[in-house]
């Protein structure tokens, strides 16, 4: 049986990337219970907390982090889709692709499910929780369509996504 890493340099760099991941999610996990905290101190009711916390989920489950733009977020996908694509081909990278796109149409839904759930929140912070489940709907909704668009644009070839990546003309590309 030969070794997972063959050199100890390749060892150091998967304990500090290991290391790395483990202090990003730790750092989301405190940030999370402070916002809770701050929250409850400033009056929101439980069921608007809660509302909120699987608002923040959804936001994490769909890839951004603090400080993440939305155009940055797509156009940083669909450039490592690329890649990915000229390393391994198309037929490599569809599934991964497919069960992305399964997944944010599963977060949609969670999002149009919090959208009802809050039809009966009220006082201290509802208007943010409202902000927030529009903002999250729109989002998810754009990056069902964008990959669609990648999907569909990446079965012609990877140079037709590449082209409308590089001239604009992807349904996420507006206006910058």
């Amino acid at each position: 049986m030969h070794p997972k890493y063959k050199t100890a340099e390749e060892r150091r760099e998967a304990r500090l990337k290991t290391k790395k991941e483990s202090y990003a999610r730790r750092r989301v996990q405190e940030q999370a219970k402070s916002r809770t905290r701050w929250r409850r101190r400033k009056g929101a009711a439980t069921n608007t907390q809660d509302l909120l916390q699987r608002l923040d989920d959804l936001w994490l489950d769909l890839g951004y982090r603090g400080g993440t733009l939305q155009y940055e977020f797509l156009e940083s996908h669909g450039l490592s889709i690329v890649m990915e694509v000229d390393r391994e081909g198309w037929d490599s990278v569809k599934p991964r692709c497919d069960a992305r796109l399964a997944e944010v149409k599963i977060l949609l839904q969670q999002a149009l499910d919090l959208r009802t759930a809050a039809c009966d929140a009220s006082g201290p912070f509802t208007d943010q929780l409202w902000d927030g489940i529009v903002s999250a709907v729109d989002t998810v909704g754009l990056h069902v369509r964008a990959l669609e668009e990648l999907l569909s644009l990446m079965d012609v070839g990877v140079d037709t996504y590449f082209d409308a990546l590089r001239y604009d003309s992807l349904v996420w590309q507006g206006p910058k």
